[in-house]
């Protein structure tokens, strides 16, 4: 029988990688805008599905969230994202497009992957530009202008954003 050579993940492209072989054959990659997880196999196309590959912008991440592996069960790490729903139990996560499952053995790596993404997140919202001050009070103004906010409802939000 003829195996189908694997494609190999460029190592350059990516900031940080994680493998965790042993169930879906699951291999996350992160660079500074996505986290990628690229699944192989026959028992995440089984559970999947053949897609393959999920991309998730950093930005839209809101939680990190692991199940350490018990005695007969596998772990699983899940990326909570805007308008998401987070599955629980392991049943579910299985067939979560934003879940990792892992074994026992691959925990550290798990715990390690999820302490990065988290970093990711706080430095992302860190860094975010604050709105100009005197743009938003623009913007408010031409609400105002067009009759969509009260003369009351206008002065009170320039008001909160000079901090008076």
């Amino acid at each position: 029988m003829f195996r189908k050579k694997e494609q190999s993940i460029d190592a350059n492209l990516y900031n940080k990688i994680f493998k965790f072989p042993k169930i879906h054959k699951t291999t996350v990659a992160i660079d500074d805008n996505f986290v990628h997880i690229f699944r192989k196999g026959a028992n995440a196309a089984l559970t999947i599905g053949l897609s393959g590959e999920k991309s998730i912008p950093i930005s839209s991440i809101m939680s990190v969230q692991i199940k350490k592996p018990g005695i007969a069960t596998s772990g699983y790490i899940q990326f909570g994202v805007l308008g998401g729903l987070e599955n629980q139990g392991i049943l579910k996560a299985v067939r979560d497009e934003n879940s990792v499952i892992f074994v026992k053995k691959e925990l550290d790596q798990a715990l390690e992957l999820k302490q990065y993404v988290e970093q990711l997140i706080t430095n992302k919202s860190v860094s975010a530009p604050k709105p100009d001050t005197a743009e938003q009070i623009k913007k408010f103004a031409e609400l105002h202008d067009q009759g969509i906010l009260t003369d009351e409802e206008f002065e009170a939000k320039k008001q909160q954003l000079l901090g008076i």
